[in-house]
């Protein structure tokens, strides 16, 4: 999976707290008793933004992603955040256990071999624990126009004159997608222990501050 910061593709990146009201919800599973969203984030309200590949045992028997793969996705992203971005050995003497999680579907998301892109947020932000959302996105295009795609989004871009020309072909994937709102939404709790005594520790600052990059909530307090 290829990590990438949003900032570095999309300006004016906005926080989570201005969401557009949605009217339909396909399913919601849930370990936490995850209360059901009534918004639907957009992609450009994330600070964080990363590609992820599909594969062929991914698809149920429909051709469309699986239920239980998004949380393998979830999983595989915030672990990846805190290795590359946080310099956080997630196999170490500090363990980030996993006390809730919970997905939202708003809309059916096409398997292999379609890749996806998923934006990350931390929501809350406590002494020893961290709650992270995760949005997920995809394109809706034909074949046809997935041919197509990458000249056609460089020449809009080049001819608007308000943004630079792409520099890659993902982040002209995410100036795309920059106003889709949300095809699921993820919620994954971690709680830092010892991994001697499986206790409750607190986040080290250099840990917490890689946190707080991607942090979207209200103030925090210092700890």
């Amino acid at each position: 999976m290829m990590l990438r910061s949003l900032n570095l593709s999309i300006k004016g990146v906005s926080t989570l707290s201005a969401h557009t009201p949605t009217t339909k919800r396909l399913f919601t599973s849930s370990t936490s008793n995850m209360a059901p969203r009534i918004t639907r984030p957009k992609l450009k309200e994330y600070p964080f933004v990363v590609t992820q590949s599909t594969r062929w045992s991914d698809n149920d028997q429909y051709g469309h992603l699986n239920n239980a793969v998004y949380y393998h996705f979830y999983d595989a992203l915030v672990n990846g955040y805190y290795w590359d971005q946080c310099k956080h050995n997630v196999m170490g003497d500090l363990r980030a256990l996993v006390v809730a999680s919970g997905s939202e579907y708003f809309e059916i998301i096409d398997g292999f071999p379609k890749p996806l892109v998923l934006g990350l947020a931390v929501r809350k932000l406590g002494r020893s624990s961290v709650e992270f959302e995760i949005g997920v996105f995809q394109q809706s295009k034909t074949a046809e126009q997935e041919e197509s795609a990458e000249s056609i989004v460089y020449e809009a871009w080049a001819n608007s004159g308000e943004d630079p020309v792409p520099a890659t072909t993902e982040e002209a994937l995410f100036r795309e997608l920059r106003n889709q709102k949300v095809k699921a939404l993820g919620k994954f709790v971690h709680v830092f222990v010892d991994s001697t005594t499986n206790k409750a520790v607190p986040i080290p600052a250099d840990l917490r501050k890689g946190l707080e990059e991607i942090y979207v909530g209200p103030s925090l307090p210092k700890m």
